[in-house]
């Protein structure tokens, strides 16, 4: 038996001893080993279930309703409100779901929409509501592409008027503004754009338009047309309409046009302008906001002889506004949640001579509310979900002399509701099960006194409902897709450590979504008993945090493993997105509402420990970028807006108090901003180094820059004319990424950190093509990634970090074919990734950065072989995957890679640093880490896994079992950085043992922290 000395002196020890000691010690029982991939557990079976129709975009009316249904790849149905007059128009055979949503419109008697012809691509078509009178109309975009794939114009975005039908689609010249009259010679184009059509309003017998240009390409703006090439015509080019506003941009009041627009030169923002149809009789209407600040009025309403619209004002915030047409008779009409921060009023629909809403109010949070266009008469209908809880009520829809809307309920879900404009008179009509996973929401459809709208049941599954308010009257119209066998899918992701069990959200097929556990056997994949599931996991200490989806809004959640119990941490009326990165002892959100201005979300899983932090900010308009971790505190841009009044944006360090908060740097822009993105934070040092990546029109760019979290540390390293640059590694005390300089392509590149020391590292596609190289992987003294070959296709490619090292490791896929999936770590020998030789099919392979040790590892994957698994992580020595399997749909498997080790987490305090080698049976184990140089003594912790990550510390968590086998070893750092060696027993039972090493570190003045978590599995 080999002896070794101990860093602090002493007796010479076998170097097998601690791991031989633990295991005796600890007495667990060992699991047993995993040779292959393998189905984790079939979550979903595949039993006899309802079928879905899944009927969407209700279109028409009385005596006839069209829609779509997801069957027969989006086949057109039209009903009569019966059973027997519910019948199918178009079939698979000519018809399939467009790549955009389908449109259409009923007039004169006749259904217009876009409906795809095998021959002739996707095109206009035409119905009287018989099968056989629904044809095509006219072939718009004639001729084949380049592929000899069919042209399809696409035509959408219908409305009419009493002469014309009038509609967009694409042509040979671009987005095109068409009119018809019914029949395919009086179908014509009137105007064409180089950039899109957007926001058509009927005004009178013409119809008002917007085109929507990049703001360098000369033209654009607001036109008209009368139906006539002649008559169509630009009248606003010298305005800049915001591109920000949803539809119905333009309100019609009389013979007025009204939007929001602001001059090129102008000192004011955007206001709310007037228009006759003509250039000359364009002009501001009044400056609401008066100065260079827009009131940004938008939601353009009519109600009887009213205009209703929401705009900002520094008193008021976003509140409701009316205009009877003249300047003097239009103003804010009530301040329903007092102050500046408004009630942000949404979803506005006429219902008579008065206006349906939504508006959000501190103490009944967001419901409906009624507006006869005075304060007095602007008034809440009911609090459908009592106190501070958002009903989120929206699709407003008058029927008769009633008005139907959905709103969101804290069980999930949605529900119907009535009312007849009175708080007596609102009522519920049915509850409304989640629907199937699916991209189109629940929507409700006026049908003469009755509305139709979709309802998941559980003996009929999602099909067309038909409502007149009365509960004999809300009935199924007709069960489209009877009983289907299926292979169900769960359709795993986010998979998630927290202690001794790895956590996963799942999207069941025609089942509300779940959040499950499992310990890496079939027995111990459960379910957790929670209330509402979701997206956004994060493991915080001893808690399971998520963001669930309630109504329109989302609420965050928390389960904690030890108690069982779920929290809630914070609600919100508005979408919460978590930040897509992991930040040390907290995790942080945004929230982006219109009432609030944007928020930081900071929890560290608890409610007490959950707070909102706002940066300063301007109007509610104003965006964040998503923050960087930096130790214990986070980086961040803006706020910003996306519209042409930003020059300059602030950069931010902040550890979420406004003491804490600090301005590291101001970088001037030149508006407009399209976006803004801070990408790829990777830690070297002290420093942190990210992506800046403005999208500034045709001035885009990405700049590489790096702080030591002060201003004068903050600095840009170098810019780059790209946008595709997303992945930043720090390796070997230097960076390796992809960048594109405008005469090389984008190719793989290194930097030291300073400017002189940014420079491309190899011309792998010589000339301006572009290799696209990605998935930079550590493997010890080599880089691998993965880039494309002009003769050989994406294949694996390994670098040593200089330009003669820099070379193509392995073609896998011989020929001019793809043989590389993503690269994923697996432990300090490998590299995995999914791979393709062409003859076996697609099966994981590794690599260990050598042509012949890159092999594969396991045998062909089961199912669908065109497939990619889902969200790969290396959790508790396993490898977890989702995976398609025509047997079983989508359901959960793993592989077990070997030995493996896998820093993960997030140290504390001084961020000691610990890494491993990967522990093979009958070899040996290094380690190495970091302390901090004026305290180089503390004491590496070996043992088993805590089954719940115990707090010791603000931002430290101990994530060893503290009353189990615990195995102290002193080290000593010299200059900061320290090395162990331990030899590993070569016994087969100890084959899968998983062992949790962390390092233990002493603070002067008392005190201690505790270094990032090391996974070290034992395997061969």
């Amino acid at each position: 038996m080999r002896t070794t000395s101990h860093p602090l002196g002493g007796r010479a020890v076998p170097t097998e001893w601690p791991l031989l000691l633990l295991v005796f010690l600890a007495g667990v029982s060992l699991p047993k080993p995993c040779p292959g991939q393998k189905l984790l557990k079939n979550i979903q079976a595949d039993p006899s279930v309802p079928g879905n129709s899944q009927p969407y975009h209700f279109r028409g009316g009385s005596p006839l309703t069209y829609f779509w249904t997801n069957l027969s790849y989006g086949a057109l149905w039209r009903t009569d409100g019966t059973k027997a007059g519910t019948i199918q128009l178009l079939d698979k055979q000519l018809v399939r779901l467009p790549g955009k949503i389908p449109t259409g419109i009923s007039w004169k008697g006749k259904f217009y929409c876009s409906g795809e012809d095998l021959k002739l691509g996707t095109e206009l078509f035409r119905s009287d509501g018989t099968p056989r009178g629904t044809l095509l109309l006219k072939d718009l975009f004639p001729g084949r592409s380049s592929t000899q794939v069919p042209n399809s114009s696409k035509p959408r975005d219908f409305v009419a008027t009493g002469t014309f039908l009038y509609f967009h689609a694409n042509t040979s010249k671009g987005d095109t503004l068409f009119r018809s009259d019914g029949t395919a010679k009086g179908t014509i184009p009137l105007y064409h754009s180089p950039g899109t059509i957007a926001d058509l309003t009927p005004f009178g017998n013409k119809v008002v338009f917007r085109d929507k240009r990049n703001p360098f390409v000369p033209g654009g703006g607001g036109g008209i047309s009368d139906g006539t090439p002649a008559g169509t015509q630009l009248i606003t080019k010298l305005l800049l309409l915001d591109n920000l506003t949803p539809s119905q941009h333009f309100g019609v009041l009389g013979r007025k046009i009204f939007f929001q627009a602001r001059t090129i030169t102008s000192t004011k923002g955007e206001e709310l302008w007037v228009s006759d149809g003509t250039s000359k009789g364009t002009k501001l209407f009044k400056d609401l906001w008066p100065g260079s600040n827009g009131s940004s009025p938008t939601h353009f309403t009519v109600a009887g002889s009213k205009l209703f619209f929401s705009a900002f004002d520094k008193n008021f915030g976003n509140e409701l506004w009316v205009s009877d047409g003249t300047p003097g008779g239009t103003k804010v009409i009530r301040d329903m949640n007092p102050g500046p921060r408004g009630s942000g009023p949404f979803d506005l629909k006429p219902f008579g001579n008065k206006l349906l809403f939504s508006a959000y109010t501190p103490s009944k949070g967001e419901e409906p509310w009624i507006s006869d266009g005075t304060a007095k008469g602007t008034f809440m209908l009911k609090d459908l979900n009592p106190g501070s809880v958002d009903s989120h009520p929206h699709s407003f829809v008058q029927a008769g002399k009633l008005a139907f809307f959905l709103t969101y309920f804290q069980s999930g879900g949605e529900a119907l509701y009535k009312t007849d404009g009175t708080p007596g008179g609102t009522r519920k009509v049915i509850d409304l099960p989640p629907l199937s996973k699916t991209m189109e929401p629940q929507e409700v459809a006026a049908f003469g006194n009755r509305v139709i709208f979709k309802r998941n049941d559980p003996k009929t599954g999602e099909e067309p409902w038909i409502s007149d308010g009365t509960p004999s009257g809300t009935k199924l119209i007709k069960d489209l897709a009877p009983d289907e066998i299926l292979a169900k899918s769960s359709c795993p992701r986010e998979f998630t450590r927290l202690g001794d069990r790895v956590f996963f959200a799942v999207q069941p097929d025609k089942a509300p979504p779940g959040l499950w556990q499992t310990d890496g056997s079939s027995k111990g994949t459960t379910a957790l008993p929670v209330p509402l599931a979701g997206t956004g996991l994060a493991a915080l200490g001893d808690r399971l945090v998520w963001v669930g989806k309630q109504g329109g809004g989302s609420v965050l959640l928390s389960y904690e493993k030890r108690t069982r119990k779920t929290r809630t941490l914070f609600r919100s009326s508005q979408k919460i997105r978590r930040s897509r990165h992991t930040f040390s002892g907290f995790q942080l959100y945004s929230v982006t509402d219109p009432r609030r201005g944007p928020t930081l979300l900071i929890t560290d899983g608890t409610q007490a420990g959950t707070k909102t932090f706002v940066p300063p900010s301007g109007s509610g308009a104003d965006m964040l970028t998503q923050p960087l971790p930096f130790g214990k505190r986070a980086v961040l841009a803006g706020p910003y807006q996306a519209n042409p009044k930003s020059k300059v944006l602030p950069l931010w360090i902040t550890d979420g108090t406004s003491a804490g908060t600090r301005l590291l740097a101001t970088i001037p822009i030149q508006p407009p901003v399209l976006s803004i993105e801070l990408l790829a934070p990777v830690r070297m040092g002290k420093e942190l180094f990210f992506f800046l990546k403005l999208n500034l029109g045709p001035l885009a760019r990405t700049i590489l820059w790096k702080t030591d979290g002060t201003p004068a540390g903050t600095i840009p390293v170098k810019a780059f004319q790209s946008t595709f640059m997303r992945e930043l590694v720090a390796w070997k005390g230097k960076l390796f990424f992809a960048a594109d300089d405008s005469s090389f392509g984008l190719e793989p590149w290194v930097s030291d950190g300073t400017p002189a020391g940014t420079k491309m590292l190899r011309d792998l596609w010589p000339g301006f093509w572009s290799s696209n190289p990605n998935h930079f992987t550590p493997l010890g003294q080599k880089l691998l990634f993965q880039a494309w070959d002009p003769k050989k296709g994406v294949e694996l490619f390994v670098t040593d970090g200089t330009q003669k090292g820099t070379s193509l490791l392995k073609d896998v896929h011989p020929g001019f074919k793809d043989g590389v999936g993503t690269l994923f770590a697996l432990g300090s020998r490998y590299v995995g990734f999914l791979g393709d030789d062409g003859t076996s099919g697609l099966r994981f392979w590794v690599s260990d950065g050598t042509f012949a040790g890159t092999r594969p590892a396991s045998n062909r994957l089961p199912g669908n072989t065109l497939g990619n698994p889902f969200s790969p992580a290396l959790l508790r020595g396993q490898l977890f995957f989702s995976w398609p399997d025509s047997v079983h749909g989508v359901e959960p498997f793993t592989w077990f890679p070997g030995a493996s080790a896998r820093a993960y987490g997030r140290a504390c305090g001084t961020e000691p640093l610990l890494e491993a080698t990967d522990p093979v049976l009958g070899g040996r184990v290094q380690f190495r880490g970091e302390l901090d140089p004026r305290q180089g003594v503390g004491v590496l912790l070996l043992g088993s896994t805590a089954p719940y990550p115990l707090r010791v510390g603000q931002g430290c968590r101990l994530q060893i079992a503290p009353f189990g086998a615990l195995l102290p070893i002193p080290v000593q750092a010299k200059q900061g950085s320290f090395k162990l060696s331990f030899g590993v027993p070569g016994l087969p039972s100890l084959n899968t043992l998983l062992l949790q090493p962390q390092v233990l570190h002493p603070l002067q003045g008392g005190g201690f922290d505790l270094s990032n978590p090391v996974e070290l599995v034992l395997g061969r």
